[in-house]
């Protein structure tokens, strides 16, 4: 099984609902912008390629590409996902009984992390 990674530069913003869920949300794919993966080699994300992925059954929001750091799933309704003319956006809902959820929600709010990346596998 091949794993593949690419690293997108987007802004996530970070808000606390009236319920007091902390929520993090922004684009996690831009299409049709091209992305320097590392010198000479350029990326560009189509809709087509996305859309269809999206449709999977159970997909997971992981901080730093760690299996065991899961943020939210769409199996479970703690990541929503959507698809526009920008490209892939979500929203996770941060489980605030897990400090490392928290912690990470506290670096994008900080301006630590600033960027997202996603992989399929």
């Amino acid at each position: 099984m091949q794993k593949r990674n690419s690293y997108r530069a987007t802004q996530f913003q970070t808000r606390e609902e009236e319920s007091g869920d902390l929520i993090l949300s922004g684009y996690f794919i831009k299409f049709d912008e091209e992305t320097e993966l590392w010198p000479g080699y350029c990326e560009v994300i189509k809709r087509a390629g996305v859309e269809k992925a999206v449709t999977d059954a159970d997909i997971r929001a992981l901080f730093n590409h760690d299996d065991s750091l899961v943020l939210g799933r769409t199996g479970n309704g703690t990541l929503t996902l959507g698809v526009d003319d920008v490209g892939l956006f979500g929203d996770i809902i941060i489980n605030k009984d897990d400090p490392q959820a928290v912690g990470a929600y506290a670096r994008v709010k900080r301006g630590d992390v600033i960027g997202c990346s996603f992989g399929f596998i």
